[in-house]
């Protein structure tokens, strides 16, 4: 017969205390100063190097942020640029507009390549007599029939 449990008592103030001083800290939090700020840039914490840096400008159009324009609580600014800097990051921004039309531009390229992609598996399939089903395309809640001969009797899961 196993013996009754002892009543512990709570942990004493002073451990919880310790407790919540050392929970982790996320040293990327960014707060802007002004509200709209948010609705007109696009942060993102890039690799501080001039290589990367001058990548990000020219192909994407980040620029380094000032402390100025934002608040964060953990990371430093750069004494000489005032750039806010956390480690070897540098927080950059870029204009929302621009941000949102390469994220529509990456989309749309994925579904070219995928539309791509099915088109070649079709042709392909089409040479060897196979029939395709068009489930496989449109990615249905049932499970794709997959490929089969003309007549289906011999289908085969992908």
């Amino acid at each position: 017969m196993a013996l009754r449990r002892k009543k512990v008592p709570g942990d004493p103030a002073w451990k919880i205390e310790i407790r919540e001083r050392l929970k982790p800290v996320d040293f990327t939090i960014v707060r802007p100063k002004d509200p709209t700020w948010v609705q007109q840039w696009h942060p993102r914490w890039v690799l501080n190097s001039s290589r990367r840096l001058a990548e990000m400008y020219s192909r994407c159009g980040y620029v380094p942020v000032t402390t100025d324009e934002v608040e964060t609580p953990h990371a430093l600014g750069d004494r000489t640029t005032s750039h806010v800097i956390h480690g070897d990051l540098i927080l950059c921004k870029m204009p929302k507009d621009r941000y949102e039309q390469m994220r529509a531009t990456d989309e749309l390229f994925q579904k070219s390549l995928l539309t791509d992609q099915w088109e070649d598996i079709q042709e392909q399939a089409e040479n060897l007599g196979i029939k395709v089903s068009q489930s496989l395309k449109q990615g249905a809640a049932r499970p794709p029939v997959g490929l089969g001969s003309e007549d289906d009797e011999d289908e085969v899961p992908i």
